[in-house]
């Protein structure tokens, strides 16, 4: 079975090492005797938790209010360094403050409906593909073996008509916009003649109905923005020289790592990855969102990819990075968003009020 490589880096481990010490310290010290009469450290240290998330819950609106009096551009106060996912443009459309109170805080709840999400892409890239973890210690071999993975998956698409987890990229207004593809495919159409590439993305649901107007939108956007990112690749307009600069990468930095030794540089590397994306056949202008219930699919929905429509969206959204704009509160038609929302007691612009 094909393979690609999950990224790992090595200064990673000794973080989780730390993190296991931690742990135990913890662990240890939760032993005490439970017939003494002195406070156990475990029930000390539950009430530290939360005197600190008390506290953290005081500092938001602090530090809400601080963003607003900074004069750095989002891009710059939260260390974006030019580089945004697609994940980022999407949640900038459900509700821009609340993605300014999530960097500001480091602070994001994972749902039931994200883990189960998770999981089930992880099913469906492990039935397709093996993974193995790398570790790395430069940013350019991190970067390498990202292009690798495309590289891989794109040969993968052209003999076996399909892929999934496809990374993809594009620099626009001197942003690197990057994100994972669920799946492409390559069919044939009796009517044209001709063979069309297919965008399909998944999302699970925690019940059998389709999401609200509101999340096909954020959900929308991403598969346009691939779209646009793909339409780029496809006619050569892939900006490599911009990418090495963003991502701090020396392109002529020579490889060590066995999986990457043949391509011996990222500059090689990009040549390879520009002749796979330049073969891809004419994109078909409306992507797929299959909407599974516990592995089932139940709906399916077509979204049309406008250029000018999606590219001034695209731009829309930029603006706020370059701090052309602040950041958009949700319209009153859709503060019903707030009422989901771990920020919405301590939000200072909540319309719920209003």
């Amino acid at each position: 079975m094909l393979t690609t490589f999950n990224i790992i880096w090595k200064k990673e481990e000794s973080e989780s090492v730390k993190n296991e010490r931690g742990c135990k310290i913890l662990s240890e010290a939760s032993t005490g005797n439970p017939q003494s009469d002195i406070p156990s450290p475990t029930s000390e240290f539950d009430q530290l938790v939360h005197d600190v998330e008390d506290l953290l819950l005081e500092q938001q609106i602090k530090e809400t209010e601080k963003l607003y009096k900074e004069s750095k551009c989002p891009n710059e106060k939260f260390n974006k360094k030019n580089k945004l996912s697609i994940t980022d443009l999407s949640a900038q459309l459900w509700c821009e403050q609340q993605l300014e109170l999530v960097l500001t805080t480091g602070k994001k709840r994972e749902t039931e409906a994200m883990r189960l999400g998770i999981e089930r892409h992880e099913v469906l890239e492990k039935a397709d593909h093996l993974i193995i973890d790398v570790e790395v210690d430069t940013k350019e071999e991190s970067l390498g073996y990202r292009l690798l993975n495309t590289i891989i998956l794109l040969e993968q698409l052209y003999e076996m008509k399909k892929a999934r987890e496809v990374w993809v990229f594009g620099v626009i207004r001197g942003y690197v916009l990057r994100g994972i593809i669920d799946e492409l495919r390559i069919e044939y159409d009796n009517v044209t003649r001709r063979e069309y590439l297919i965008i399909s993305d998944t999302k699970t649901r925690k019940e059998k109905r389709e999401p609200s107007l509101a999340q096909k939108r954020t959900s929308a956007i991403q598969v346009q923005t691939y779209c646009l990112l793909l339409q780029h690749l496809r006619h050569g307009r892939a900006d490599f020289k911009k990418m090495f600069e963003i991502y701090e990468c020396d392109p002529k930095f020579e490889f060590t790592a066995s999986d990457l030794v043949k391509y011996k540089n990222l500059e090689n590397l990009a040549k390879v990855v520009n002749c796979l994306f330049l073969r891809l056949p004419k994109i078909k202008e409306e992507m797929e969102i299959v909407y599974e219930h516990e592995g089932v699919e139940f709906a399916r929905n077509s979204i049309p990819y406008f250029y000018h429509s999606t590219l001034y969206t695209v731009n829309f959204l930029l603006d706020y990075w370059d701090g052309k704009r602040c950041s958009d509160v949700v319209d009153n038609s859709d503060k019903w968003k707030c009422k989901f929302c771990d920020f919405v007691k301590n939000c200072v612009r909540c319309p719920l009020d209003a």
